[in-house]
């Protein structure tokens, strides 16, 4: 995530939660992507998944949650903080 930041930045461009959301949606360098999917024919004790992703704005007091693979999530819920 590090390293997405600074080559956003570096091209001066913004970073907001869609971007974010991209982001977490990654798939680059698999089994080893931010955004992790069950291998087939590897041990449920052993494989790594991405089972939820949370965004948070402190400054707007905001959380957007997403269940499952960031990429395809089978719930996604936009909270705010009053």
């Amino acid at each position: 995530m590090k390293q997405l930041l600074e080559e956003q930045q570096a091209r001066g461009e913004k970073v907001d939660g869609d971007v974010i959301k991209s982001w977490l949606a990654d798939h680059e360098h698999q089994p080893f992507s931010i955004c992790r999917h069950k291998v087939s024919g590897t041990s449920d004790y052993t494989n790594t998944i991405t089972v939820f992703a949370v965004i948070m704005n402190l400054t707007k007091q905001t959380m957007h949650f997403m269940e499952g693979q960031p990429c395809e999530p089978s719930m996604e819920k936009h909270l705010e903080i009053e």
